[in-house]
């Protein structure tokens, strides 16, 4: 009897540990999905990091996660496009690796985010 209560405490704690860190994922069919919070909250820092690092003159609220960066959105051009390969780089430790590649991530906030999401294993809800 006393195997049995130490393995269902052992259990219990090993739970409550993956339950505290890892509140934000959930398991759906065999694989980890991130939570739409944390979707919500990664575009929210993707806009306040792309108003900081292009020194843009509007708030990061005021960016539609679904804009296009590019031309009729929010008009970054090809200088700005380096700076957000280098965000990706620094702040995320990812690595754009080829020009179509970039034009895929670099659609709008929405795609960083979720391509951000995607190097590192998760897949949005």
């Amino acid at each position: 009897m006393a195997k049995i209560s130490l393995f269902y405490f052992e259990s219990r704690q090993i739970y409550s540990i993956f339950q505290e860190f890892f509140t934000h994922l959930y398991l759906l069919y065999g694989i980890f999905v991130v939570h739409p919070n944390i979707m919500d909250k990664l575009i929210e820092e993707l806009r306040t990091k792309l108003v900081e690092h292009l020194n843009l003159q509007i708030a990061g609220e005021q960016i539609n996660p679904d804009e296009p960066l590019f031309n009729s959105g929010l008009g970054l051009d090809s200088i700005d496009a380096l700076e957000l390969i280098v965000l990706l780089q620094q702040d995320y430790g990812i690595k754009v690796k080829s020009a179509e590649e970039g034009k895929q991530v670099f659609r709008s906030v929405r795609t960083m985010a979720e391509y951000i999401m995607e190097k590192n294993g998760m897949k949005s809800a």
